[in-house]
């Protein structure tokens, strides 16, 4: 089987030369089945849109998506958001699990229920559901709504995974309140203070979505002793290794927000799990712990020459150069 992953798209925000985009899509048809590391657009229509656009494209392929940050993102809440901390605390401590009311009974075997009340009681959990839909019409599973695909020997599970500010380099001495914050004093802004709704800490979700991702790896262990090579997929940085530090606080303190090392010791743990793919980064990068590989093929902002260099830019812009000699680079491929 051909797999081809890719990852931050981001189709709302980059002005593709439409003869690039169709590329880009069009190239998803080589693979037998395709995984997508998340962060394809903010706007609920444009992703709907897209997704139609790839299935038609890539009508033979299994589709595979975990949501991004930029996801997961309204810019406009309908309502206030409100505060589910001490009940997640209970849902993750397991002193709620017989209570929780989920829409789909089916799942409980194999999710973790924090994350699936989080999809049912919070808004950027209203925002995913509202993906889910459109990747149903498309027919392209989500992990984060539907749980585990198994396709014969093969698993694929996983979810969004999020952040607990344990990348963070304590020797900059910045106090825990800007990380809550998400505000360099002085300095940026990490937009998910503005547009991701959880309704609880980061630490929380990022605890939420780990349970559930093992959940999904218990299942497959005690249901499908069939299964020999199990693919996961985050949208963030998993692995310590997949964290690019400059030695600059005006960039290193947003490593905070990238993701979280306890996902890779859960994976090392299973001997089944080979491959994990994440996003997020917008830095290519493939390295290897132990008997799993890690792989990381963005494609990132185009206004970023350290993420798209101008000669690729230009190709994809204005339709000079070989346009999938430029492509080559959003995807890694490999055969299982």
């Amino acid at each position: 089987m051909r797999v081809g992953c890719s990852s931050d798209w981001h189709i709302d925000l980059n002005h593709f030369w439409p003869r690039a985009l169709d590329r880009l899509v069009e190239r998803v048809a080589r693979f037998d089945l395709f995984i997508f590391a998340g962060d394809m657009s903010h706007d609920k229509y444009k992703y709907r849109e897209f997704c139609h656009k790839l299935r038609r494209a890539a009508s033979d392929t299994e589709i595979v998506f975990v949501v991004g940050n930029h996801d997961i993102w309204l810019l406009e809440p309908p309502k206030p958001q409100r505060d589910l901390t001490e009940e997640l605390q209970l849902y993750l401590a397991g002193e709620k699990g017989d209570l929780v009311k989920v829409k789909r009974q089916d799942m409980r075997d194999r999710r973790g229920l924090a994350y699936l009340l989080l999809l049912e009681r919070s808004l950027s959990g209203y925002k995913t559901e509202a993906l889910s839909a459109a990747c149903i019409e498309a027919d392209i599973h989500l992990l984060d709504v539907w749980g585990p695909l198994v396709m014969g020997k093969t698993a694929i599970v996983g979810n969004c995974g999020w952040y607990d500010y344990s990348y963070r380099i304590p020797e900059y001495e910045v106090d825990m309140l800007q990380y809550k914050a998400k505000q360099l004093r002085g300095g940026g802004t990490w937009m998910d203070a503005r547009f991701a709704f959880w309704g609880a800490p980061d630490e929380l979700v990022c605890e939420a979505m780990l349970q559930d991702v093992q959940a999904q790896l218990e299942f497959l262990e005690r249901d499908h002793p069939e299964v020999e090579n199990i693919i996961v997929v985050n949208h963030h940085v998993p692995h310590p290794s997949g964290v690019k530090v400059k030695g600059e606080i005006s960039w290193d303190f947003f490593n905070a927000f990238i993701g979280c090392g306890r996902y890779s010791q859960l994976y090392q743990k299973s001997s089944r799990v080979q491959q994990v793919i994440f996003g997020h980064t917008h830095f290519r990068q493939h390295f290897q712990e132990g008997h799993v590989k890690y792989s990381c093929s963005p494609f990132g902002y185009l206004s970023r020459e350290d993420e798209n260099p101008l000669a690729l830019r230009q190709t994809l812009n204005e339709g000079t150069g070989n346009i999938e000699k430029a492509l080559d680079t959003k995807f890694f491929e490999f055969n299982i």
